[in-house]
């Protein structure tokens, strides 16, 4: 019953995304990678070429659907593992929303892609604006590409980073012991910051490790970090959270 739902779902995109040929790349390569050099996720700066190199395809789909790694439903198909080099152009100009949507309807079209969504009620916290506003500084820098590193005292460097970045995938995820948070400040665009904060991580008994772990001890909580470097608060919150489930993908044929 799941999967015929799933295979509903396709039906159901294809009807949405191949009404209109703005909606699909002009043509499109899909090759498995060979694992060579970093993994490239770029669109080009005139926003008519998607290039993908040597990346897994679960974050290839984690991009596509615009969700992170702990909202995939467990256990994900072995394939999900596997890299991929994707190289697609579209017919003039399309923006990364749009882009994305053409990779939805690739990745269901190659890929046999079939999945389902859920939402959950789950505690987390809302990040907004402290009392005084935010201390961002807007990016300067041209293109789409986000860059986030890591310093040698453990802080974080986000360059043209729009504050998603900072608030999805492992980032606040992660400092925050696995707990959820919502974007609602309200800031668009792309910002140059650093996060200097201190987090703890949980036991890892596969590396040894029985008791917590405290990250860069000598720096504020992330919650104070947060507020005095960033202008930023978290409120604990409910939030509305989405998990997807794949129940259906297969290897494709290669171009």
């Amino acid at each position: 019953m799941k999967y015929r739902a799933a295979l509903c779902f396709i039906a159901a995109v294809h009807l949405i995304l191949g009404a209109s040929a703005e909606q699909n790349f002009e043509v499109a390569s899909v090759r498995a990678s060979q694992g060579d050099g970093r993994d490239v996720f770029e669109i080009s700066p005139g926003g008519d070429r998607l290039t993908i190199r040597n990346t897994f395809l679960g974050v290839i789909i984690m991009r596509a659907f615009h969700i992170d790694e702990p909202q995939f439903t467990m256990p994900s198909p072995p394939l999900l593992r596997d890299r991929f080099d994707i190289e697609a152009k579209v017919s003039g100009h399309a923006s990364r929303s749009e882009m994305m949507l053409m990779l939805q309807h690739l990745l269901i079209d190659r890929f046999k892609l079939a999945i389902h969504r859920e939402t959950k009620d789950v505690s987390g916290y809302a990040l907004v604006p402290a009392k005084g506003g935010p201390k961002l500084n807007a990016s300067s820098q041209s293109g789409d590409e986000c860059r986030h590193r890591t310093g040698a005292e453990r802080q974080l460097f986000f360059e043209n980073c729009p504050i998603s970045d900072l608030v999805g995938g492992y980032v606040l995820y992660g400092m925050l012991g696995r707990r959820f948070v919502a974007d609602e400040t309200g800031l668009a665009g792309t910002y140059d910051f650093e996060l200097n904060a201190s987090w703890e991580l949980p036991p890892n008994p596969r590396e040894g490790s029985a008791t917590p772990r405290i990250i860069n001890p000598g720096a504020p909580s992330v919650f104070t970090a947060l507020e005095q470097q960033l202008g930023l608060k978290l409120q604990a919150k409910r939030l509305a959270i989405e998990f997807l489930t794949v129940d259906h993908v297969e290897r494709p044929s290669e171009n």
